[in-house]
């Protein structure tokens, strides 16, 4: 396993192109996430970090900076490779980063019941702030 800067867009598909990994963030297709996130203008990716597996992209935790001194990290993992703590590698190295570039506050969001990454975050010296929810409903025509 290698651990690199940022220097692209790793995105959900990772190793098999197109919808391998369906449904990070609600994108189907890679081109649609990379734009939509990785392609984001408040990205800093000279914060953001990724892990390598065999030279593909197995995990990534993109940076968000508010153009002060607060982030917010995103973090995703090819279901192939949870398990073996990635988050916490990318995350840690990406909180590191926005630290020593003067960041002193960082908001993650994880589902409820995510409990890998819940853990993941507590390991980092993250705490609850806040809940949310999420509301669904199918439209029809």
């Amino acid at each position: 396993m290698a651990h690199r800067r940022d220097r692209g867009g790793p995105g959900p598909a990772g190793r098999g192109g197109r919808g391998a990994h369906e449904g990070c963030g609600g994108y189907a297709e890679y081109e649609e996430w990379l734009t939509a996130e990785w392609g984001r203008p408040d990205r800093s990716p000279e914060l953001s970090s990724v892990a390598l597996v065999d030279g593909a992209v197995a995990a990534y935790s993109a940076v968000y900076r508010d153009g002060g001194r607060r982030v917010s990290v995103r973090t995703g993992v090819l279901p192939g490779e949870r398990g073996r703590e990635l988050a916490e590698l990318t995350t840690a190295h990406a909180l590191h980063r926005a630290a020593a570039a003067g960041c002193a506050e960082v908001f993650v969001g994880h589902d409820a019941d995510d409990t890998a990454l819940l853990d993941a975050a507590r390991s980092l010296g993250l705490r609850p702030a806040a809940a949310g929810w999420r509301y669904v409903r199918e439209l029809t025509v």
